[in-house]
């Protein structure tokens, strides 16, 4: 398309003649022949500083903070990093368009809401791709994931990679992160979900509120709607509460039944345990008549485990339902077929007689719930291996150290992404919730080690919790980042000690 259209309507200054331009790129080693470089200005580098080596490499146009000394045109803006969202989705032809979108934000959950979500899609007959944590996916296709939802420039190349492979659905997080800095402006959604709120991000949020701000762009910001988006929301949390009164969009509140009747969707629990929990769902006539379909009442089992993965599954059925209403026996058979996410509860089993947890918890309310649910599921002792990253959140350590001590019976606290902080500080912010709860804790820096004290100290039936790193195959300590694998360090542990010879 001709450079002017790419940024029509838009605020900045028009410096140079026209172009043609046909791709888009915000770092100068993926520029390619007739592309608009976008220059951001980043943590580290400023991509103004790279304009020459993009032209090099074949970029005819740019979008710029200042102008720049190129011979070619650019477009002068106030904020560049904010702007390429909606440049990348129009040179893109609007894929978002073309893909049913189902973004869920919240502090916990979203990584297993999108997987149910994925798991429900495909058992509608849909190619889906998904966003977020783990990895980007489509199918068995992976590209590895930097951030929950990565950069406008990047976001919207992904949307085109799943429309020209086929995809025709996507299920996605969107990260406070994201909202507040206008990566997903230029993707519009078919429907939104919210977990949950809890401190997390401090380094990047300067309050509960501004967190709480961020995450409810995805209900009130207008350029993220199609005509018929609906947003779902987990009324059992305070927050939720508030999003039902301000959102800008119609709504599916959801929870624990509570005998209220606030909720349009609820759950009432049958039977749990670690193979996983049976409920029955239970919809009010204002949801039958807001989806036009007459909804009865009926009950689900899923294979995951813990009261959380029920609201997890609880989401991800609501906002498929809102696109899908009258397919509600196919939801549900996508919802009961999940059996695994990476990283969330993830059960390592070489044969030994005691049970090796894996799991993404590193927010004080995440490891809370995980300990709960290890606790329920375990007849014997409950260990915990955690710690936790540094550059972050300062003030969650003390109360994570308070739940480990309360919730479990022997605690090893080593470290998590330590990166430029001295793991000892970390170390230390962590022992003040732990201290003068309990005696049974052992410090222990280095994590491999950690993990192995962890699992040799097991014994029949004991339940052993590693937390905090979940499917993350590297730690960051300094300005390094080293290989390292918690499921993959508690099989060495436990092949250390026979059990893998025992099981084959």
């Amino acid at each position: 398309m001709k450079f002017s259209e790419l940024i029509r309507g838009l605020d900045g200054e028009f410096v140079g003649e026209d172009c043609e331009v046909c791709d888009i790129a915000n770092d100068s080693r993926e520029v390619t022949e007739g592309s608009c470089f976008v220059a951001v200005k980043g943590h580290r580098h400023d991509g103004h500083d790279y304009v020459w080596e993009a032209r090099k490499k074949g970029a005819v146009a740019f979008i710029v903070e200042r102008k720049v000394e190129v011979d070619a045109p650019q477009f002068v803006v106030n904020n560049t990093y904010r702007i390429q969202g909606v440049l990348a989705s129009r040179i893109y032809n609007y894929p978002s368009d073309k893909l049913g979108v189902f973004g869920i934000t919240g502090t916990c959950g979203k990584t297993t809401t999108t997987y149910f979500m994925e798991a429900a899609l495909k058992e509608l007959g849909l190619k889906p791709g998904v966003i977020g944590t783990v990895e980007y996916r489509l199918g068995n296709i992976k590209k590895s994931s930097s951030n929950t939802t990565p950069d406008g420039v990047r976001l919207q190349r992904l949307f085109k990679w799943f429309v020209d492979e086929g995809a025709n659905a996507v299920a996605m997080e969107v990260s406070s992160h994201s909202l507040k800095l206008e990566r997903v402006v230029g993707t519009r959604f078919d429907a939104v979900g919210f977990t949950n709120l809890s401190p997390e991000h401090q380094e990047f949020h300067v309050s509960m509120e501004d967190y709480y701000q961020a995450k409810r762009l995805l209900f009130t910001d207008w350029r993220l709607f199609k005509e018929k988006t609906v947003g779902v929301i987990n009324l059992d949390d305070n927050w939720g509460m508030r999003l039902r009164r301000e959102s800008a969009l119609p709504v599916i509140g959801v929870g624990r039944r509570d005998g209220k009747r606030i909720k349009d969707i609820e759950f009432e629990i049958i039977e749990t345990g670690l193979g996983g929990s049976r409920f029955k769902l239970i919809f009010s006539d204002r949801v039958s008549s807001m989806l036009g379909v007459q909804l009865k009442d009926f009950e689900v089992s899923i294979a995951l485990p813990g009261l959380f993965n029920v609201y997890n599954a609880l989401m991800a059925f609501s906002m498929v339902l809102s696109a899908y209403p009258e397919r509600v026996e196919k939801i549900v058979k996508g919802i009961e077929s999940l059996k695994r996410v990476p990283g969330r509860f993830e059960l390592i089993d070489e044969g030994q007689d005691f049970a090796v947890v894996v799991d993404y918890a590193h927010t004080s309310e995440s490891l809370k719930k995980l300990l709960e649910l290890a606790r329920e599921l375990t007849e014997g002792r409950v260990i915990v291996v955690f710690g936790c990253g540094g550059d972050r959140a300062r003030e969650k350590r003390p109360m994570m150290g308070k739940y480990a001590a309360e919730l479990a019976d022997y605690v090893v606290v080593t470290s998590d992404n330590p990166r430029s902080e001295d793991p000892l500080r970390i170390i230390d912010d962590i022992l003040v919730g732990i201290k003068g709860k309990t005696d049974n804790y052992v410090v222990i820096p280095d994590r491999r080690e950690a993990i192995f004290k962890a699992i040799k100290m097991a014994k029949n039936r004991d339940t052993v919790v590693i937390a905090g790193k979940g499917h993350e195959t590297y730690q960051i300590i300094g300005d390094k980042v080293i290989d390292f694998d918690d499921r993959e360090i508690a099989r060495q542990a436990l092949m250390e000690l026979g059990y893998k010879e025992m099981k084959h």
